[in-house]
Order: C-alpha cells, then sequence, then structure tokens
C-alpha cells in the first residue's frame, strides 16, 4: 500500500471526524481544499472515471470511509439532469446561454460542463463524472459528447 496515500486517507477521515462534513472546495483553509481535491480524485477512481485504478485494499479503504457518501453533490448532480431534462421536454429544445431567462443560462451551463467532462476535459474545482452519470447522460437526447458546439445556442 502506498503509504501517502493511506497517509491522505487517514488525514480526510479525521477531518471530517473532527468537522462533521466533507472537505469543501471553496473552503478558505488551503489544506481542507487539497483534501476536497485528493477526495475528488478518489472518487473518480472509484466510480471507473479517468486516472490510475485503485488497487482492491484501497477500494476496500474507500468503502468504509465516508468519502463514498457524498450525497449532497451526487443529489445536486441529479436536480441539475432532471431541469435539463423537463427544460428540453417542454421547450423542445436545448437550454441557452444567450437566454435572457438565468434559469435558462445555468442549465446552459450545467450541460455544457458536462460535455467537457464526458470528453476529458478538467474543470477547476469540479469532479468528474462517474460511470452511472455518463450512462444516463448517454442515454438522453440532449447529450452528444462529440457534437456539442453545434446545439450550444
Amino acid at each position: 500500500m502506498n503509504v501517502a496515500w493511506k497517509g491522505n486517507l487517514d488525514r480526510f477521515n479525521a477531518f471530517v471526524s473532527d468537522h462533521g462534513h466533507l472537505p469543501r472546495h471553496r473552503s478558505r483553509d488551503i489544506p481542507e481544499r487539497r483534501l476536497e481535491r485528493w477526495q475528488s480524485e478518489q472518487r473518480r477512481r472509484y466510480f471507473g472515471g479517468l486516472g490510475k485504478p485503485l488497487s482492491e485494499e484501497q477500494r476496500t479503504l474507500l468503502e468504509g470511509s465516508p468519502m463514498l457518501l457524498d450525497r449532497a453533490a451526487d443529489a445536486r448532480w441529479n436536480q441539475q439532469f432532471a431541469q435539463v431534462e423537463e427544460f428540453v421536454a417542454e421547450a423542445g429544445r436545448y437550454p441557452s446561454h444567450h437566454s435572457p431567462q438565468p434559469d435558462e443560462r445555468s442549465l446552459a451551463a450545467w450541460r455544457y460542463a458536462q460535455h467537457v467532462k464526458a470528453n476529458g476535459g478538467e474543470l477547476r474545482g469540479r469532479a468528474q463524472l462517474t460511470t452511472e452519470q455518463l450512462r444516463r447522460l448517454r442515454s438522453t437526447s440532449w447529450f452528444q459528447p462529440a457534437g456539442l458546439l453545434a446545439g450550444r445556442g
């Protein structure tokens, strides 16, 4: 087992135990932001995203950690996904970046971010897509990983 990886996991678990929440990427505390970035990377690796696969021992240790329980982030993603689905169904078009409506522009930005992530792009402070999220996106009519610019609006 990689000693540095295990040390990071121990620091992560201690942080959650001491603070009662997962590390936040918008924290003013630099060590907390570093832990959040490390957590995001481990979640990507665990859920089959980009990066070096985890060893079986690492997977087992993560399964005993609160790291995989980022229900708030998962809930936000699911909510955004549902809102884009609803918008496309009702409006019959993609949300537009040029709309005068802030909510529509927000949906357009979220949709664009999913395309960037699906194509291996990096967004600062944003977790990559999980295998399940990518599967759900690909099952929609409004997600075309290679052809986004034509529908960017």
